[in-house]
């Protein structure tokens, strides 16, 4: 048994405007037309708040290079084309890919307009439309890739030279009151997606993962892959589990041994990965993404699908992540009534066999800290 078997442009109306006194009120037939237009406005305004992503663009070793928002067309993932608004803010890292700098100085206006398509879960994005020379594209599977990738493109054609993420709203999750319009940025701390009945990952999710994962990465006794801590990256599955049978508390229990946990965790630990429909027995789990948690450097998020399905080599993921000491596929974490602790659960490896991973953080003065962790290694 193993983890993963059972385990923008927003418009809005801004309220009355200001009239001056010379105003002369609108005949009927001009009431009428203005109020079609307004019907068209705030129609309009609800289709692009369902179709606005957040989206982040990182380098191979998980750096975040820049983050923005764009306005598409269509839902992701469905078939269609057409104009897309745009807007990236670039950070100050820096990356080894020299074509990365091409790409970034392409879309230094900050803002602008792109041509995308998505025909049989294939994304493509063009944020230069009728450049031949001198372009950005992004090309991605969305059904089976976590991620596309940007290319720089010139007369010799496409350079690969970053990672594009875009953070997916659940199909029947409604707008949320408040969602900022496209010249905003909140990136860091902004919701993934769940496609099942709970809560997705928030703030606080993303503090207490990034707290144990960069234990985990300077912990000198988590020798998964024989890679010193020095330099060293640890690499977060882009979703949760599809399971829950890791979460069972016998499981649980039998995992950890003489260790307690704190009153309320492991509840809800089990409510916020169970869909609320789910049915008895089968082990069913809510569908989360981290794609879109601004992570500290050396934490990579991806998707290590591909990798765990390869079987040809027992290496295939230190062949791909040559500098990680390990992996982590994380379920939401557990959080006590109170809010002072949290419990973290899930695989972790490379392993021969299955191997999970149980934590307890602790609030200290604001601040969260791993309390202890324990990982059974099944044989």
């Amino acid at each position: 048994m193993n983890a993963r078997g059972a385990g923008g442009l927003v418009f809005f109306l801004a309220g009355s405007p200001c009239i001056p006194p010379q105003f002369n009120p609108p005949n009927r037939a001009t009431r009428a037309m203005l109020a079609a237009f307004i019907f068209l406005a705030v129609a309009t305004t609800t289709y692009a708040a369902e179709n606005g992503y957040d989206f982040t663009v990182t380098g191979e070793d998980g750096e975040v290079l820049g983050s923005g928002k764009i306005l598409l067309p269509f839902k992701l993932g469905a078939d269609g084309k057409g104009t897309v608004e745009w807007q990236f803010t670039p950070t100050q890292t820096a990356s080894t890919n020299s074509y990365w700098l091409s790409a970034k100085a392409r879309l230094a206006a900050g803002n602008g307009k792109a041509n995308a398509e998505c025909k049989a879960s294939w994304f493509t994005l063009d944020f230069n439309p009728g450049w031949a020379d001198n372009n950005v594209t992004v090309s991605w599977a969305v059904d089976k890739e976590g991620s596309g990738t940007l290319y720089f493109g010139d007369f010799s054609g496409g350079h690969p030279c970053a990672l594009f993420r875009i953070a997916r709203r659940a199909e029947h999750e409604a707008p949320r009151s408040g969602d900022p319009a496209l010249p905003s940025i909140p990136i860091r701390g902004s919701n993934a997606i769940s496609s099942a009945t709970g809560a997705p990952p928030d703030e606080r999710d993303r503090q207490v993962l990034e707290v144990l994962l960069l234990h985990l990465l300077s912990d000198p006794k988590l020798d998964l892959t024989k890679v010193p801590p020095e330099g060293a990256t640890i690499v977060l599955h882009a979703r949760t589990p599809e399971k829950t049978g890791f979460l069972m508390s016998e499981q649980i229990h039998s995992d950890i041994r003489k260790r307690t946990l704190p009153d309320d965790t492991e509840k809800d630990l089990r409510r916020r990965n169970t869909p609320a429909e789910a049915k008895s027995g089968r082990y069913e789990a809510v569908t989360a993404y981290y794609t879109n948690l601004g992570f500290a450097a050396g934490i990579v998020v991806t998707n290590l699908s591909e990798i765990w399905q390869d079987r040809r080599s027992f290496r295939s993921f230190e062949d791909a992540h040559p500098k990680a000491r390990g992996w982590l596929e994380a379920y939401l974490p557990g959080y006590s009534e109170d809010g002072t602790h949290a419990i973290v659960r899930g695989g972790v490896g490379p392993w021969a066999h299955a191997a999970m991973l149980t934590a307890v953080l602790e609030k200290r003065r604001g601040k969260w800290v791993v309390k202890w962790y324990d990982i059974a290694f099944y044989l």
